[in-house]
């Protein structure tokens, strides 16, 4: 289990200054909201070469941008099976 803790930040807001650049010397004081974010994942292996793993990701299904202009996914199901294909046996 993994658990993201993050407080409230501080981000550009693409505006330009005078010499038209990007500026962090704008008022951007925390911009990007708190948030929190909780992650399960676990693995099984079915063979000495095969394991089965689950992902269970944003559990609590937080809305949040970790970055300006990119929200979060809802809740996420990820598995799969991961083969081994040479080597020595185990």
């Amino acid at each position: 289990m993994t658990g993201y803790f993050v407080g409230k930040q501080d981000d550009s807001t693409f505006l330009s200054d005078e010499f038209f650049g990007n500026s962090l010397l704008l008022p951007n004081k925390d911009l990007d909201a708190a948030y929190h974010k909780l992650d399960v994942s676990a693995a099984y292996r079915l063979h000495p070469r095969v394991r089965w793993y689950l992902s269970l990701e944003n559990l609590s299904d937080a809305q949040y941008q970790a970055a300006a202009g990119f929200p979060a996914l809802p809740r996420t199901v990820r598995t799969g099976v991961t083969l081994s294909i040479g080597g020595d046996r185990p």
